[in-house]
């Protein structure tokens, strides 16, 4: 294997490379949760193979003590049952043991009084056992969800929220900030962008006309959406030449319409939503696409519900809105997977019919390398893979079936469901789903349908449920990185030096030069067992 190769995505033993840094080296992310840097020839010849948690688990024995934690059995696949001080027993993961990343239940049998979160101090328990009765320092008293603390997304009582958001942009640029660290910027460099005064006389002595934000780019040695986060806190847009909205992705997805769709198509309608603008919009299929850049649809200009009202707005008239963001589109795999999505919108992809494949199970490598050539989120660990394969083995299409991610009250969950590019199958959901039932007995399942795509109207047609609609989610990009909300957990950015105690996800992210970009939320259905029921 060369080391030129870009093993981003990629998992290797226990680790899974989560970015290239330059000069040989890859910042990865352990089984257990723990991020580092390591050398990318170790990963290759096999030399690193985890954090050390692998080392790790044969020390663990029956009553030894992690925090609150209490271990009362080893069990198989690196997991141990614990019993918590409050008497409530879990199997938790060996490794997040040793490095005590996993230390209690989640209980409040441990936050005594004096315990402190950021600027919060306990004083006491609450009546509501899922919150502690906190003072802030300003002196306030308020009853605290302990989830909020222990995330670290309740500092105060919002007395110091205008205190940690006025972090100068220098600040951006210390020690601990991945930016400096991997792209050296000279002093002079990072003193312009620490004062309104400081990057408006630059730009006054530098540049005789309006320069353009990649001149500056140049000039200042940072990334074009930190430029822009820059020049939006400064209110200095009138001072730069912006360019037009129109994108490069926006010029390529308008293209590609074209060249597959023959029939009437609407660009930059503000008509049909009431002044909100539609970037594309085909009347005849009744569908529309959204193309949305990193930073014009941040949270800098876009609040939470933008996009996902948006899209109810468009369900309200029958219409299809699609949202393309531009990270997606920049994915060359996602990309060719997002061309077929919007082919079957319209109508334009190959017809199979279930009846004319066979069914079977696979096994979680073909599951693999099917789904990342054909789902937008990729692979998923399945307990079941059933899949619709035609005559000459290849599979079509795909339905996984796990335990429910998110809630115990299901007996499954439809993990995946996906067909081969630019193919649709005719009844082939039903097919999948019928086997699934016939041979499991299950007596529910769950699913969920990415609004930001799709209308979930194919689980309503398989006689699934409608429930409703989940909280909206984000992530969080700089311009030319986007990192999930998984990958920037407030344990995982303190375990990497990234952050302090006393700051939350957002103020850590938004000071390494980072901003939330904002999803639909996804819609949630459901079956149950008629019969069982």
């Amino acid at each position: 294997m060369s080391q030129t190769i870009n093993l981003t995505g990629q998992k290797i033993n226990e680790w899974t490379v989560l970015k290239e840094l330059g000069g040989g080296k890859i910042l990865v992310q352990c089984s257990c949760g723990t991020v580092k840097e390591i050398y990318k020839k170790a990963l290759i010849n096999g030399k690193s193979k985890s954090c050390g948690c692998l080392r790790a688990l044969n020390s663990i024995k029956v009553d030894d003590k992690f925090g609150e934690w209490t271990v009362i059995k080893i069990l198989p696949n690196r997991y141990a049952l614990c019993k918590c001080s409050c008497g409530n027993i879990k199997e938790v993961f060996q490794g997040t043991l040793k490095n005590g990343m996993s230390q209690s239940c989640g209980c409040r049998g441990k936050y005594k009084e004096g315990k402190q979160f950021g600027y919060w101090t306990v004083i006491g328990k609450s009546q509501d056992k899922n919150k502690l009765t906190c003072r802030c320092i300003c002196g306030t008293e308020k009853d605290v969800f302990i989830s909020l603390l222990q995330s670290g997304k309740s500092m105060s009582c919002g007395c110091k929220s205008k205190e940690i958001s006025k972090q100068t942009l220098i600040d951006t640029y210390g020690e601990i900030c991945t930016t400096k660290i991997w792209n050296s910027r000279e002093p002079w460099q990072v003193s312009i962008l620490a004062s309104e005064d400081a990057f408006r006389n630059f730009i006054k002595d530098t540049f005789e006309y309006k320069p353009t934000t990649y001149e500056l780019c140049n000039k200042l040695a940072i990334q074009r959406a930190q430029m822009l986060c820059v020049i939006h806190k400064y209110n200095a847009e009138d001072i730069i030449d912006l360019g037009s909205h129109t994108s490069g992705i926006e010029r390529d997805i308008k293209s590609f319409v074209e060249s597959t769709y023959n029939g009437n198509i609407i660009y930059n309608d503000r008509k049909i939503l009431d002044g909100l603008e539609l970037d594309i919009y085909i009347p005849e299929k009744k569908v529309a696409i959204e193309i949305n850049g990193m930073y014009w649809h941040s949270e800098i200009y876009k609040d939470k519900n933008y996009h996902f009202n948006k899209t109810m707005m468009c369900n309200k008239l029958g219409i299809r809105l699609m949202h393309i963001f531009d990270y997606e589109w920049n994915d060359l795999n996602k990309r060719e997977i997002i061309k077929s999505i919007i082919k079957s919108g319209l109508n334009k992809n190959n017809t199979l019919y279930a009846r004319d494949l066979n069914i079977k199970e696979v096994d979680s490598s073909e599951s693999k390398q099917f789904l990342k050539q054909n789902h937008l989120q990729g692979e998923c660990v399945s307990s079941i893979y059933v899949a619709l394969v035609d005559d000459t083995g290849n599979i079509q299409m795909m339905m996984t079936f796990g335990k429910s991610r998110f809630s115990s009250e299901y007996d499954y969950e439809i993990h995946r469901l996906c067909n081969n590019k630019d193919v649709n199958i005719i009844g082939g959901a039903s097919k999948c789903l019928r086997y699934f039932i016939n041979r499991y007995k299950p007596n529910s399942i769950v699913s969920y349908a990415d609004n930001s795509k799709f209308t979930g109207k194919i689980y309503e047609s398989i006689g699934f449920k409608f429930v409703g609609n989940t909280q909206i989610g984000y992530k969080w990009a700089n311009g030319k990185d986007v990192l999930t909300r998984y990958q920037t957990q407030k344990h995982i950015l303190l375990a990497n030096g990234l952050g302090r105690e006393d700051e939350t996800e957002s103020d850590i992210m938004h000071r390494l030069g980072y901003f939330k970009v904002y999803d639909c939320g996804n819609v949630k259905y459901i079956w149950i067992n008629k019969v069982e029921a």
